[in-house]
């Protein structure tokens, strides 16, 4: 018999830091990682809102597991993760 692989799938829900409903609404959804985007999700011009956003949803928010931020290659890094 041969042997079969398996696919694991792993739902990530990407959710733009611009949108504050999208922030709120994702802490309820099922997914096994969320993720804030502050890059290509979000337009250049609404970054600084974007991050007022994220800075908000993860304070005030419910927001089980771990926060992982990003490599730190950006110049923008020392922004977002002050």
């Amino acid at each position: 018999m041969k042997a079969r692989s398996c696919v694991l799938v792993v739902p990530i829900l990407a959710v733009p830091g611009s949108n504050p409903r999208f922030l709120e609404k994702a802490q309820g959804l099922p997914a096994d990682e969320i993720f804030l985007d502050l890059e290509d999700a979000v337009a250049p011009s609404a970054k600084e809102e974007a991050r007022k956003n994220v800075v908000a949803a993860l304070n005030e928010g419910d927001w089980p597991g771990k926060i992982r931020g990003g490599p730190g290659q950006r110049p923008q890094h020392p922004v977002d993760l002050p």
